[in-house]
């Protein structure tokens, strides 16, 4: 064995060892989230818990917390059910976005060139 496979072979081990890593934190978070249910089940899906522990450098616990805090803003604010009702356009500049129950909430999108601005 030569050298060049040597390493090869070492890296394809790794890439595996931290795989194997990544998707054991996902089952522990899994763990100490226990039963989801409603729209906590569907939003906190493999991809999203990874992210979450990804951003909290895969601390479980930090991540935790963190997807706790997020499920508390979408059981308050519900982001799901915004969907454009009305849109009104001034010179393309500016769109508004009707949601809600009353329809009095408004989403202001402000679009500058190739920036937006989402008010």
């Amino acid at each position: 064995m030569n050298i060049s496979s040597f390493c090869l072979v070492n890296s394809e081990f790794l890439n595996l060892s931290i795989k194997l890593f990544f998707w054991k934190q996902v089952k522990e978070l899994k763990v100490a989230f226990g039963t989801l249910s409603g729209r906590s089940s569907k939003f906190c899906t493999d991809a999203c818990l990874r992210r979450y522990l990804e951003a909290r450098n895969w601390n479980v616990d930090k991540a935790k917390k963190m997807i706790e805090e997020t499920l508390k803003w979408r059981a308050t604010y519900k982001p799901e059910e915004i969907h454009w009702v009305s849109e009104r356009s001034f010179a393309n500049k500016l769109l508004l976005c009707e949601y809600g129950e009353s329809m009095r909430s408004k989403i202001s999108i402000y679009h500058f060139g190739s920036a937006l601005l989402l008010l």
